[in-house]
């Protein structure tokens, strides 16, 4: 079947691109700016004169407590993890989520662009994060003194060399690639407005506003016939034909703006374009496909085809079914507006009762004196009968109190209670430990932590995924990190693809101390069953060591892997190998205090032996003494008996 053409393309995408920035430029764009004057403390436009013109600052001071917050949660070494998918896929999934924490943090801004695009969820309900692989080359300059040094550079990485006496200055363009994270500015980022999807993957069509030179255009392949009929752009705040005027942009700039002007040169030329990803089917047999265009001014200048869309979006507040969220804005205007009302009004009730209005007639008084508001200054009277009487004025400070100190509560019931934990009250509370600093600190942290969770299962867990993703498809090469006192190397190519994902954010001061104390109890009870032979049957040191390290990771210790070897690590298992032999060879000490002690053994027994062989002599010997005495005691008392028997026969026979 026949593809579609250029022109079908192009009418397909302005089509779509107009839709969306025609609701961006109606529906988002002056709310943007008026958020955004909200958080700059800008006159709001309905200050009387002569009146007060206080501001209250709760969606500024809101915004900025729930990122103080958050710059503790999201500052952690190893962000993410993977869950093992199957059996002895523990490691594996440990080195992936070890090697993308070491793409995000090292080589990028990570925790700048979290940052930026958290804000821009808390300020305008959209926070987005471009994700992509860059293998835009290092330029590097080096200065060499030997020519045989410089003979040893690949001649095919060389750009320009040049001599300067004895010195030889050379210019390398070194290949490169790189996993960028970026923060992508909410003005200059569009979706179908009727998307229902709360995935920014199931939608059907995006576009970002992109400003490119027309040399870094034809780096990226555009044709120079092409290029040449594209009109400079000299102002980022108007766009020629689609597009917006973005004042929510140009309100960025707190100093004001100036024009960008022409640039110097033609291959410096500031062209407006058009990132545009949109699921289409350019085939007659509706078999749809995902592509990215690059466009500007109706000419296609790029045409791919992608498997994703390179952005992962964030909301603090959700709304259901839609990727745009809701704002501090959203949430605190109302009360806001009431806070600010209430301080004016305070103000000025405090501005008349120290100088209060007076009724006195001119012609008895000196007027210049009635209007100067100079404390302690005279009033003069022209004759001594004048009078100057004071309108009074009835003092509303402790109403106007009493109703901010009701705002207060408001407030934390529709944005949290992130601005009230930072006052000196509950930072004194932070650090106790037991039931009551729970009973404060808990239900105060219960909305931030719901902004903090939110954000992190939208924006952070998008972006991780899909960084997974891409590093899957598209990395050249190894990745080597460090983990555990070594350094390990993995293959992404071999990498399969995953779809769960565990964020380890650092908790609110409340969730840290219940984790901490059930981890202490953990780390207890794996002790025990180890040490009472149950290694390996119900526990086993592995355990110990996640146990340890998520526990350090709670109390914010950096580097909180150096302290400890992991037990898988190759130093851990050889030492462990080791020990096991050393177990399994009787130890030279052992085996002489062994032969020591049998020796005593047999010596003891040869002596009870011997002790035992007197015992019986003596005991037989006795026995034979007795029995000798038995006989001749028997002897002597039969002959005894025998010799009385003899006389007595006689003496009868006599008779």
């Amino acid at each position: 079947m026949a593809n579609m053409q250029e022109r079908e393309i192009l009418t397909a995408i302005y089509s779509d691109l107009e839709r969306a920035t025609d609701y961006a430029n109606t529906a988002l764009r002056e709310k943007r700016k008026k958020s955004l004057d909200r958080h700059l403390v800008r006159p709001r436009g309905d200050e009387l004169p002569g009146r007060s013109k206080l501001l209250d600052t709760s969606i500024a001071d809101t915004t900025e407590s729930i990122m103080a917050i958050l710059s503790e949660s999201w500052d952690t070494e190893n962000i993410c993890d993977f869950p093992p998918m199957s059996e002895g896929d523990e490691d594996q999934a440990d080195a992936e989520a070890r090697a993308l924490n070491t793409l995000f943090w090292q080589d990028n801004s990570g925790y700048l662009e979290l940052m930026s695009a958290a804000k821009n969820a808390l300020q305008f309900g959209s926070g987005i994060v471009k994700v992509w692989r860059d293998d835009t080359p290092y330029i590097e300059v080096r200065t060499f003194t030997d020519r045989a040094a410089l003979a040893a550079i690949p001649e095919e990485v060389l750009i320009d060399v040049e001599e300067d006496g004895d010195l030889i200055r050379a210019t390398f363009e070194l290949p490169r690639q790189r996993l960028r994270f970026k923060a992508i500015e909410p003005a200059y980022w569009y979706t179908d407005p009727n998307a229902d999807a709360s995935d920014i993957q199931e939608c059907a069509f995006i576009a970002e506003r992109v400003f490119f030179t027309r040399a870094e255009l034809a780096d990226m392949g555009v044709p120079n016939r092409k290029i040449a009929k594209l009109p400079e752009s000299t102002d980022e705040s108007v766009t020629d034909g689609v597009g917006s005027s973005n004042t929510d942009v140009t309100a960025k700039f707190i100093d004001g703006q100036s024009d960008k002007g022409n640039a110097s040169t033609y291959d410096q030329e500031r062209v407006e374009c058009y990132w545009v990803h949109k699921r289409m089917a350019r085939k007659r047999n509706l078999e749809a496909g995902n592509y990215r265009f690059l466009v500007s001014h109706r000419e296609l200048l790029l045409d791919d085809a992608v498997t994703c869309w390179p952005y992962a979006h964030g909301a603090a507040w959700l709304v259901p079914n839609r990727l745009v969220g809701l704002s501090v804005y959203d949430k605190l205007v109302m009360t806001e507006n009431m806070r600010t009302n209430a301080l004016r009004q305070m103000a000025d009730n405090m501005n008349f009762i120290n100088s209060p209005r007076v009724a006195a007639d001119p012609a008895e008084v000196h007027f210049e004196d009635l209007i100067a508001s100079a404390p302690g200054r005279p009033i003069r009277k022209k004759n001594s009968m004048a009078t100057v009487d004071v309108i009074p004025v009835m003092d509303i400070t402790s109403n106007s109190l009493s109703f901010l100190q009701y705002t207060e509560s408001l407030r934390s019931n529709q944005a949290g209670a992130s601005l009230d934990m930072q006052s000196g009250d509950a930072q004194s509370v932070k650090n106790i430990s037991g039931i009551s600093a729970e009973l404060q600190l808990g239900p105060a942290e219960q909305m931030a932590a719901m902004v903090g969770r939110n954000l992190a299962h939208t924006l952070l867990r998008g972006a991780f995924l899909l960084a997974h993703k891409i590093v899957r498809e598209e990395w050249q090469g190894e990745l080597t990190f460090y983990r555990g006192g070594e350094w390990v190397q993995t293959m992404p190519s071999e990498w399969r693809q995953r779809s769960r994902l565990s964020l380890n954010l650092a908790m609110s001061p409340g969730e840290a101390r219940r984790k901490v104390a059930a981890l202490d109890q953990v780390i207890q009870t794996l002790l025990m069953l180890i040490q009472s032979g149950a290694a390996n049957i119900t526990a086993d040191w592995n355990g110990l060591h996640k146990a340890i390290v998520d526990k350090m990771r709670l109390q914010r210790l950096d580097d909180s892997e150096g302290y400890f070897i992991d037990p898988d690590s190759q130093r851990s298992q050889e030492a462990q190998q080791n020990a096991a032999q050393a177990q399994q060879q009787p130890d030279p000490m052992a085996v002489a205090m062994l032969a020591l002690e049998q020796f005593k053994a047999q010596d003891d027994s040869q002596k009870w032996q011997e002790e035992l062989k007197h015992k019986y002599y003596d005991t037989n010997l006795d026995a034979e003494v007795e029995e000798a005495r038995i006989v001749a005691d028997g002897i002597t008392g039969a002959a005894t008996a025998n010799a009385g028997g003899a006389t007595g026969t006689t003496g009868q026979d006599q008779r």
